[in-house]
């Protein structure tokens, strides 16, 4: 099929359930994996309905609209789509709104400029509507990572567990 590119601006994404019921928050994937984890998906898997946004196009940079979660509460926030981030990233003035201090230990992460060394962090959750990952988020934290006026990178610690449609 043909590829169709969208007018600067925005689309609309679908985000649903993956298949197999009762997905979880950061559940481990294996022993390497420092994520902690022990939320539902709001929904409860499988069942749930999907989720339909409205997505920015910033020049290149998906931005989708996020509801992050900490010990002071919610905040809204905008956060690049990056299908190829591992972790999930946010800048180090957000999680100071949120009430969480990153590890004060850096850990070596894999981008796509190389290998950097990055402090972690754990916020509560993160939801896109009622798509939702809950009980521990691990995030990096990155200064400048999201660019396009978003605080941060979504990435596959929280899309995993959802299939996304972008329209």
């Amino acid at each position: 099929a043909p590829s169709r590119r969208r007018p600067a601006g925005g689309g609309r994404a679908l985000l649903s359930p993956r298949a197999g019921g009762g997905a979880v928050g950061d559940e481990a994937q294996g022993d390497d994996d420092p994520e902690p984890g022990t939320g539902p998906v709001a929904g409860g898997g499988a069942a749930a309905a999907s989720v339909r946004i409205k997505i920015e196009q910033r020049g290149d940079a998906i931005v989708v609209p996020v509801q992050l979660s900490g010990p002071r509460g919610a905040l809204a926030a905008k956060l690049v789509f990056d299908t190829g981030a591992t972790f999930t990233t946010l800048d180090a003035a957000t999680l100071r709104r949120l009430g969480v201090a990153p590890s004060p230990v850096a850990s070596d992460t894999d981008t796509a400029g190389g290998r950097v060394r990055r402090s972690l962090a754990v916020i509560e959750g993160a939801a896109i509507g009622a798509a939702r990952v809950a009980g521990g988020l691990t995030v990096g934290v990155c200064e400048g990572c999201g660019g396009a006026g978003a605080v941060g990178l979504l990435g596959l610690n929280f899309t995993r567990h959802f299939v996304v449609t972008l329209d």
